[in-house]
């Protein structure tokens, strides 16, 4: 796969007895796997992952770190969580796949993007660089433990769809003259006093729904799809194909 693959994406599509949408009603698009992550769609990133299936995509999120402590053994620190397998509904893969479903904490995200930034590689997170003995020599940190998360060619094709989603003026605070990862998104807030999602507090999720979970899914399903040939990238717009 590349980053000028092409999904046919329609507004919305059921799975199990659910029907999922993109935040705001359109035609059949044409895009790319650029595009689907530049313009956030929902439909587009179920579809990317259902190329690979649940299980996949459920191991390389927690290769990336998600559900997991950090290792910073910091005092409150929240580890998130990420259902396991065992406990899915027919929605949660679809629902996973586009960013809800499961919680992290801000190391945790930062990580993602460092990884697909360094080649692929997680470097363990660690708050401590060295420290200083009583006889004024420094000793450095035991070296963070790395992870080879997706191949170095997988992180490279992952990287310009990352950057489409805050380099596009219609991201928001679209980041110019230099190259920023980052994801647009929001996600639900939950109601405290239900189980149910507070429609009042989650309406901005409703207009922009997706979340980081997006390159996730396709840096999933680049490790696990063919490579095929596709038109070259310059022949589109914003992913368009």
């Amino acid at each position: 796969a590349t980053p000028t693959t092409r999904f046919t994406v329609p507004w919305e599509l059921t799975r199990s007895d659910k029907v999922f949408h993109d935040s705001e009603e359109h035609g059949t698009l044409k895009l790319t796997s650029t595009g689907v992550l530049a313009r956030s769609s929902n439909v587009g990133t179920v579809l990317a992952a259902d190329k690979i299936g649940g299980a996949t995509l459920y191991s390389y999120l927690k290769k990336f770190g998600l559900g997991s402590p950090t290792g910073l053994n910091f005092p409150g620190e929240n580890k998130g969580s990420v259902p396991a397998p065992n406990t899915w509904s027919g929605t949660t893969f679809p629902t996973l796949a586009f960013g809800q479903g499961y919680s992290v904490n801000a190391v945790q995200a930062a990580s993602v993007f460092a990884t697909i930034a360094n080649d692929g590689v997680r470097v363990a997170p660690s708050l401590v660089k060295g420290y200083v003995l009583p006889d004024g020599t420094v000793q450095q940190a035991t070296a963070p433990a790395t992870t080879q998360v997706v191949s170095a060619a997988t992180a490279l094709r992952t990287r310009p769809r990352v950057a489409g989603a805050t380099s596009r003026p219609s991201a928001g605070s679209a980041i110019t003259r230099t190259t920023a990862d980052g994801r647009s998104g929001s996600t639900s807030v939950a109601d405290s006093m239900s189980t149910a999602t507070a429609p009042e507090r989650a309406s901005s999720a409703r207009r922009e729904p997706d979340t980081m979970c997006s390159e996730l899914a396709m840096a999933a399903t680049l490790a696990g799809m063919p490579s095929a040939r596709n038109r070259p990238a310059s022949s589109r717009a914003l992913g368009q194909a």
